[in-house]
């Protein structure tokens, strides 16, 4: 059984600092004032079961639609943004069958903000990690960072 675990918000503050100026534009103290804002949710929130009616309209991502391992690469590529599959398999994969597919994987993070877009939540890291739990028929567990926004 894959074993989900929060990672580290520094390990993901290019993408937080992208959705921000999606937000709240290029002001650079208005960028880090609400950086320290997603960081306190982030710090604050917990690992969930992603449920199927959220992935299936999240934006930023067309996880949703893979269907097999070969599916992954054809989603990816649309990004144009390498990365390392293997890498990102193995953490699935863990020890192997023998011992129950083991492996652990670091949760995608959403970002849901009512006021901006409606309703709709928007990945935003872990696109890979999303497909590939897709690609193995997986509910993957994730972060979602809940804004006033």
């Amino acid at each position: 059984m894959v074993r989900y675990y929060k990672g580290e918000f520094r390990d993901e503050r290019t993408e937080f600092e992208r959705i921000t100026r999606q937000f709240v534009g290029n002001d650079p103290q208005a960028v880090q004032d609400q950086l320290r804002y997603l960081e306190g949710l982030f710090y604050n929130a917990r690992p969930q079961k992603l449920r199927d009616s959220m992935w299936r309209n999240l934006q930023n991502t067309s996880s949703w639609e893979v269907k097999t391992v070969d599916s992954i690469f054809r989603n990816l590529r649309r990004d144009g943004v390498r990365r390392n599959i293997s890498r990102i398999a193995n953490q699935f994969i863990g020890e192997g069958m023998i011992n129950g597919f083991n492996g652990r994987v670091e949760c995608p993070i959403i970002l849901h903000s009512p006021d901006q877009t409606g309703n709709e939540y928007q990945l935003v890291a872990g696109n890979t990690r999303l497909s590939m739990a897709r690609a193995l028929n997986q509910t993957p567990e994730v972060i979602i960072l809940e804004t006033d926004w």
